[in-house]
């Protein structure tokens, strides 16, 4: 696997990446750190030899404040961040005194915590808490012992991007005994200098340290449209642009959720809730102010937003609600009756739109505008990232807080008839999770309303421009078992024709329809074994909805999904489900219906080869989900008053663990805790069943050999043969004498021991 950091040349890394404009000023910082005694000169001898940098000679004059430092083997990291710091102060100085333009208020602050690896950073905010917004530039200083590879390093300096709303690049520093790097990191590029050692070239951190004094805050990767408050909330900005004249700002309120990929250049999300406010500069609620979702994302500047897939998407569904005849359209001929009427209501002008959590608001920003990449070893070619603002009008409730299993269903029915509508504009989503599909009612009296979210990975099916498989997107729990496997189900070995000429036809995988169908079929299985409140076995929903990075976890779910057995016979079923859920022609007996009518379908299309024939999907789309849904009506009064799991009761709009390759281990419900076990001891009970089984004897083995007893007993010091025989000084002969004693009883002793019997 390609590393995600890059190296760069020192000099070349200063002269592309630190922000240089500055450094006009740096021989005059030189000239007055010399007079000020900062820079001492070395000897004639010194500087004659070259140095392995580039071959780069010494620099002329040394350091002061590193003067025997690192003489000794083990440099402290607290005496080299002190040490860092008083050059920082002197710089500072001298930047003031040649009156350079631009000065800012950065200096060199070291956590509390002390240790072989220390976090310091460069900040304005040297007497708050330490805070990750407070950190202009970290600063890593490691001693000797403690080395640390620069891609272990890479997560904890990256920290600084991930815990702050406005950063969209950061340096970093780290230092390893007298060795320091340069970082530049970012989602789109990440690149490391190459070590070089301070004493010798002092000349290169003084540069680097007068270009972040220098820096203005866009130029430490500080985003100009998020503010951020004394109270820790932020201020986002929307500027203004073809459809509006002038600025919006909201004010967060809440952190719902936030996901960061452990990869770099990967996908970074949070969603807030958030309130409309003035101004950056003055936010104050404006009059009748309602809490609101903002979304800030970060995404491939080469891929659409969702703002956009979300317009495209609409035109089409809008399109084909004006057919005279879309009624007759071949992907509706399996269609009941009373699901087209739904869809008619749905398509009568805009009406669809209430089935989605619509965005009112947005700014998409430009494409990371990353430095020069000539001087640069690419290790991993990376795709520019660019910010984007999304705002929804609505605050609404993700699936897995919504409080019973009736209400749950209404939500995940009206989910079907939204995917059925982007079906009929030839759409797929592609990511349906029990965070994408949200509810939202105006009163707690009101039904639940379906709100399907997340389009950004939406697209038209088929789409042309997929010639290869598809790439694996969603939760993993929730992600159909082909895409997820690589590979189409396919009839059984029984069924394949004998001939090779006739072998089932092989087409690239794609996303298709039933595929979301799919996830709806996961998505309920996990309601009622993985999120109800009476204590059920936890095997049966581990094995499908939690531990997803075991081995088997997607044989598990091929098998599950294609076995021709019940579900209701897998041995790891939870029994202690309520028997009104399995019992007779219930719940259950209908979802693994379903699951039946899923894996025919998959195996009958693919065995033909027509799986981007949308006409073959009528009847799963069609009649296959309506029959579900219309047959556990008849048991509902069983089944949909059953209680739901609900971890808190904060309600959400989007849900950022939906991203590639996430988890949604997050929003796993805790179960109620088991009633402490009643010690047992033997005054409390008579019957023997219920007593703890007595513990094993500690066996004893002597250890032969006196070696081996000197070595569990220790030495005998000076002072232990002192305390021994306190008349008299103890000499060097006396301690032997004393151990040589000490061996010869241990070794009487051991005679004695009676022979050990084998056991027969």
């Amino acid at each position: 696997m390609d590393s995600p950091l890059s190296v760069c040349e020192v000099e070349d890394f200063v002269k592309t990446y630190l922000p240089n404009d500055h450094l006009a000023n740096f021989d005059s910082v030189m000239e007055y750190l010399k007079d000020q005694k900062v820079l001492a000169p070395r000897g004639s001898s010194l500087a004659q030899y070259p140095s392995p940098l580039q071959r780069r000679p010494v620099y002329t004059h040394a350091l002061k404040a590193f003067r025997g430092l690192f003489r000794a083997r083990h440099a402290k990291p607290a005496t080299v961040v002190k040490s860092l710091k008083a050059i920082g102060t002197a710089v500072r100085k001298a930047l003031e005194k040649v009156k350079a333009a631009g000065i800012n208020e950065c200096s060199i602050r070291s956590s509390e915590v002390q240790g072989p690896v220390i976090n310091a950073c460069l900040t304005a905010n040297v007497d708050s808490a330490f805070h990750p917004t407070n950190m202009a530039v970290p600063l890593r200083v490691a001693a000797d012992e403690e080395k640390e590879e620069p891609m272990e390093a890479l997560p904890r300096l990256f920290d600084v991007i991930n815990s702050d709303a406005r950063r969209t690049f950061t340096y970093a520093i780290t230092v390893q005994r007298d060795k320091l790097s340069i970082w530049y990191l970012s989602r789109s590029l990440c690149v490391r200098s190459t070590p070089f050692n301070m004493t010798e070239h002092p000349d290169l951190l003084i540069q680097a340290l007068t270009c972040i004094m220098l820096a203005t805050p866009e130029q430490l990767g500080y985003d100009p449209l998020v503010t951020l408050l004394p109270d820790l909330s932020y201020v986002y900005e929307l500027p203004p642009d073809h459809n509006r004249a002038n600025s919006l700002y909201y004010r967060t309120t809440e952190l719902i959720s936030q996901y960061h990929s452990a990869d770099t250049a990967g996908r970074s999300t949070r969603v807030w809730r958030v309130k409309q406010v003035t101004s950056s500069a003055r936010p104050v609620d404006l009059p009748g102010a309602s809490d609101m979702v903002l979304k800030h994302v970060s995404v491939d500047a080469t891929m659409p937003t969702e703002r956009e897939v979300q317009e495209q998407l609409f035109s089409d569904i809008s399109a084909f609600g004006k057919l005279k005849n879309w009624r007759e359209n071949d992907v509706l001929k399996e269609m009941p009756k009373d699901d087209l009427d739904v869809l008619a209501e749905a398509l009568k002008g805009d009406n669809f739109r209430q089935l989605f959590s619509c965005i009112i608001a947005h700014h998409v920003g430009e494409p990371a505008s990353t430095p020069s990449t000539e001087a640069v070893k690419l290790s991993k070619p990376r795709c520019p990232k660019r910010k984007c603002f999304f705002v929804y009008e609505l605050l609404c409730t993700p699936l897995s807080k919504i409080p019973t299993l009736g209400e749950a269903i209404d939500v995940i029915k009206q989910c079907v008839t939204a995917l059925r509508l982007m079906w009929c504009a030839g759409w797929v989503h592609r990511d349906v999770s029990i965070g994408n599909i949200l509810a939202f009612r105006p009163s707690q009296d009101s039904p639940w309303e379906v709100r399907l979210t997340d389009l950004e990975h939406a697209r038209r099916f088929p789409d042309p421009n997929v010639l290869g498989d598809d790439t694996p997107i969603g939760t993993p729990y929730f992600m159909p078992v082909e895409l997820q496997n690589r590979g189409y189900y396919f009839p059984a070995l029984e069924e394949r024709p004998k001939e090779r000429k006739t072998w089932f036809p092989v087409k690239p995988l794609v996303h298709n329809y039933q595929h979301d169908l799919e996830s709806i079929w996961w998505i309920i299985l996990w309601l009622i074994t993985g999120r109800t409140t009476i204590p059920v076995s936890r095997a049966f929903a581990d094995r499908y909805f939690r531990n997803k990075d075991a081995p088997s976890y997607g044989a598990s779910r091929s098998f599950l999904l294609s076995g021709q057995q019940s579900i209701l016979r897998d041995r790891e079923f939870p029994t202690s489900l309520p028997p009104r859920l399995y019992q007779g022609p219930s719940f259950l007996t209908h979802l693994d219906d379903l699951k039946i009518n899923l894996h025919v379908e998959y195996t009958s299309r693919n065995r033909v080869g027509k799986q981007d024939d949308r006409r073959s999907y009528a009847w799963i789309v069609g009649e296959g989900a309506s029959d579900f849904f219309n047959d556990i009506e008849d048991s509902r009064m069983d089944w949909g008053g059953i209680e739901l799991l609900v971890a808190g009761n904060v309600a959400v709009n989007d849900s950022a663990s939906s991203a590639k390759g996430s988890s949604d281990d997050a929003s796993w419900p805790e179960r109620p805790k088991p009633p402490p076990k009643r010690r047992i001891d033997d005054d409390d009970t008579d019957d023997e069943d219920q007593r703890p089984p007595p513990r094993k004897k500690v066996r004893v083995v002597p250890v032969r050999g006196f070696q081996a007893l000197v070595q569990r007993a220790g030495p005998v010091t000076r002072s232990m043969a002192r305390n021994q025989r306190p008349s008299g000084p103890t000499t060097r002969s006396t301690t032997r004498r004393l151990q040589q004693e000490a061996a010869e009883n241990e070794r009487s002793k051991l005679a004695k021991l009676p022979a050990r019997r084998s056991r027969r």
